[in-house]
């Protein structure tokens, strides 16, 4: 009862971040990508954390793009809940783009 709790809320979150965050905020994105199934309203966050890559000699860089996102995520979103950001880094910070289909 509680994981559905937590996941109602943050789904009425989310549905209510595109109207406080610009486009690939990254603190929206965390709201976003703390749901297993996320609503097409977290599309521009979504994207713009996966906008975040990084190349090395011209090949995508899991390990460098995943070292970058988890930057801008601590730098720019302290207050997010270490376990939410944690979980999103090991899932999702290696992935060239989303698994999400909108």
């Amino acid at each position: 009862m509680q994981s559905l709790s937590r996941t109602l809320a943050l789904f009425f979150v989310a549905c209510a971040v595109p109207a406080i965050a610009s486009a690939g905020d990254p603190c929206a994105a965390v709201m976003c990508l703390s749901s297993t199934s996320p609503p097409k309203e977290c599309k521009k966050e979504i994207d713009g954390y996966f906008d975040i890559r990084a190349y090395k000699h011209g090949k995508f860089s899991g390990s460098r793009t995943s070292a970058k996102r988890k930057e801008k995520i601590e730098d720019k979103c302290a207050d997010a809940p270490t376990q939410d950001k944690e979980r999103i880094h090991a899932k999702y910070s290696t992935l060239h783009s989303s698994p999400f289909k909108f």
